[in-house]
C-alpha cells in the first residue's frame, strides 16, 4: 500500500493519513538459498518517490502521533482521517461520520442464509 500512497500523495490526487515509515528505502525480494533451504529476504532494489526523492524520506500528508492518541480511540488513524473528512466537507457542528460495527439489522441480513427455493 505504500507504493499507492506515494503515488497518489505525490500527484496530489489524495491526502495520505499516517506515520513516518521506518526508515525503508528499498524493494524487498525473498530468496530461497539453494544448499540449506532457507529464505531469507533481501534489498532488491531502490524504490523512489515520483519527486525523485527516495521512497525513505517519504512522510504523510497528515502524519498522526500514535503514541500520544488517547487510549479509548481504537483506531486512532481512521479518526483522523475522518476528522479531517469533516472538516474538508464542512460537516455541521455535532455531526459526526461513523465508526465501529455496522447496524444489527445489516449484520443479521448478511448472517441470514439465502432463502431456499424449491423447483
Amino acid at each position: 500500500m505504500t507504493f499507492v500512497a506515494m503515488g497518489l500523495g505525490g500527484m496530489g490526487r489524495a491526502q495520505v493519513v499516517g506515520t513516518r515509515m521506518m526508515g525503508l528505502g528499498a524493494g524487498i525480494t525473498r530468496v530461497e538459498l539453494p544448499h540449506c533451504k532457507v529464505t531469507v529476504e533481501i534489498s532488491a532494489e531502490p524504490v523512489y518517490q515520483l519527486d525523485g526523492a527516495p521512497r525513505s524520506a517519504f512522510r504523510p500528508n497528515l502524519e498522526v502521533d500514535l503514541a500520544g492518541a488517547p487510549a479509548e480511540v481504537e483506531d486512532p488513524l481512521l479518526e483522523h482521517a475522518l476528522r479531517q473528512l469533516e472538516e474538508s466537507i464542512g460537516a455541521p457542528r455535532g455531526t459526526t461520520l461513523k465508526t465501529g460495527p455496522r447496524s444489527s439489522k445489516l449484520k443479521e441480513e448478511s448472517a441470514a442464509p439465502p432463502p431456499c427455493r424449491s423447483t
